[in-house]
């Protein structure tokens, strides 16, 4: 049995999760988690972290999704309340929309056998978050009201509301191996590349985590996500990746720039066979494609699956076998520095498209703009002039890179 990682995604509400559950197992052949019975009935740390308060009690509702080749495992988790009612979780409206909570180790090697490994790998995700929770303090009625008014306006629950300072600027929650590779993964390092041999390969294998960050996001201890990454135990095949130990999956931490006003969603790339039978998948689904990284000199690059269910995060089909110390970077990442008020609406069709899948639609201001769109635009976001004022410094004298040459 191998350990794999446990990528706690945050969902809308149950229902939403469990439609994303099942578009993951059309796209990308992803088998549903069976819940722990004992949870089910009895429920666990988190869904007793928010004190009951006037007849409600908000709870926290799981459904999960395992890669049969690389054994890591995307839990959904959404809020849901118990209430006489139940009024709240059907009010408000908005987009679905995906972020990533956490990122923890799965049930390590000696556990139970393969079925229920999974189910306890999610058991365990959901009790360090609870811990976590109340490390932090965010177990209060107060969190509860505000988390339950969110999500009843159809506002988006991100990280930062239930960890706090922990995670302000969007830093997941981490759990890494501290333990060195075991003997059952078979990583192959000639000329440049890195393959991971499996027993067992499936049509589709999750193989690498791109996580994106600001430079300056640190966690409550003076730690950033680099950081904690280069502290692990995860080894690194390629610059700028990090390896899971046993299922081989990739963490890559992408650094934003300076400008960036915003971080681009993370990515989850797949690997398959064949992108054009890839292609054939994402349509039968009902979900469109985009292309990403295609070049010249017969460098095929990926196909980005746009689909509403999947929006807040980047799900990429690729088919070369090697890992590669480069990513290509999608339009929300070179639109991240930019202002959305003063995008074309076919340029800003990414956000629509990436997400419902519609193609082209009319721009309302064409032939209408003026001199003061710019000046109305920054006045509604003024943290670009604000952050300036933080960027100047002296000059720096150039050093030699430390990172090692490939």
């Amino acid at each position: 049995m191998k350990s794999a990682p446990v990528v706690t995604l945050l969902s809308k509400s149950p229902d939403v999760a469990r439609r994303t559950q099942s578009l993951l197992r059309s796209l990308f052949g992803m088998k549903p988690v069976v819940p722990l019975r004992r949870r089910q009935e009895e429920g666990d740390e988190l869904d007793k972290i928010f004190p009951p308060f006037l007849g409600w009690r908000m709870r926290w509702d799981s459904v999960a999704s395992q890669c049969a080749s690389s054994g890591a495992v995307l839990h959904l988790l959404s809020p849901s309340c118990q209430s006489s009612t139940d009024f709240i979780m059907s009010a408000g409206g908005g987009s679905p929309e995906l972020s990533v909570l956490s990122v923890t180790n799965g049930i390590e090697e000696g556990g139970p056998p393969s079925g229920e490994e999974a189910s306890l790998s999610v058991h365990k995700s959901r009790h360090q978050l609870a811990l976590r929770m109340h490390e932090l303090g965010n177990d209060s009625t107060t969190t509860a009201m505000k988390t339950m008014m969110r999500t009843s306006l159809g506002q988006k629950l991100n990280v930062s509301h239930l960890l706090g300072s922990c995670s302000k600027s969007g830093l997941p929650f981490l759990d890494l191996p501290s333990t060195e590779c075991g003997e059952n993964n078979t990583v192959f390092l000639q000329k440049g590349k890195c393959h991971l041999e499996t027993e067992t390969m499936g049509t589709f294998k999750l193989r690498e985590i791109a996580l994106p960050y600001f430079d300056d996001a640190t966690y409550e201890d003076g730690s950033t996500l680099f950081s904690r990454l280069g502290h692990s135990a995860l080894s690194r095949p390629k610059t700028g990746l990090y390896q899971w130990p046993q299922s081989g999956i990739a963490i890559r931490p992408l650094p934003a720039a300076k400008e960036d006003l915003t971080l681009a969603p993370p990515s989850f790339v797949f690997h398959c066979e064949s992108l054009d039978d890839a292609q054939k998948i994402i349509d039968s689904s009902g979900a469109n494609s985009a292309k990403v990284g295609f070049s010249g000199h017969d460098r095929k690059g990926q196909l980005i699956v746009r689909h509403q269910l999947l929006a807040g995060l980047d799900f990429r089909m690729c088919e070369a076998s090697a890992l590669s110390s480069t990513f290509a970077e999608a339009q929300e990442s070179l639109l991240a520095g930019s202002l959305d008020d003063l995008q074309s609406a076919n340029v800003l069709g990414g956000t629509d498209a990436g997400s419902t899948g519609v193609r082209g639609h009319s721009d309302a201001m064409n032939g209408l703009g003026d001199c003061w769109i710019e000046f109305r635009a920054n006045c509604r976001k003024p943290s670009g002039f604000l952050n300036k004022g933080k960027n100047v410094s002296s000059k720096r004298i150039v050093k030699a890179p430390s990172i090692p040459y490939e």
